[in-house]
């Protein structure tokens, strides 16, 4: 089956782009703390928000799942900031196979789905997060659909 993700690359949208309320309400239900920072797990749920509400995308409400596309396959969003990542290559790699939650403090989607035995998406769609990060000024969040990756 080919799969649609709905979203070219390039394809861009912002955090203003999306209704405020449900991703205040989905961050208040999705934060673990200690899993993940405050900040990278908003940062998450912006583009998982714009795919569900502008893509037909829904939601995939099992733990540490992300959504699922309009043919109902499990997809997996990661973003990172244009400002810490001089390698987007790299990070991909990361995610995928090299972070070790011993070494790193974050775990690889392999380590999940194969030394923890976690059910992890085959799919996963990578943003380019831009723009003024600081809360309280313009804050505007840029992203670029930039990879995606099948396993």
């Amino acid at each position: 089956m080919k799969v649609n993700y709905n979203i070219k690359p390039g394809d861009t949208f912002t955090n203003k782009d999306i209704d405020q309320m449900k991703l205040i309400d989905h961050l208040q239900e999705e934060y673990k703390e200690g899993y993940s920072s405050y900040d990278n797990t908003e940062y998450g749920l912006i583009a998982e928000h714009y795919l569900i509400e502008h893509k037909n995308y829904t939601n995939d409400p099992r733990d540490y799942q992300d959504v699922f596309n309009p043919q109902n396959v499990s997809i997996e969003i990661k973003s990172y900031s244009e400002h810490f990542r001089s390698d987007p290559d790299r990070y991909k790699q990361n995610v995928l196979h090299n972070y070790s939650k011993a070494n790193d403090g974050r775990s690889s989607l392999w380590e999940r789905k194969v030394m923890w035995n976690k059910e992890v998406a085959d799919h996963v769609i990578f943003f380019k997060r831009t723009g003024n990060i600081k809360r309280g000024e313009d804050y505007t969040i840029a992203y670029v659909r930039w990879n995606i990756w099948m396993g």
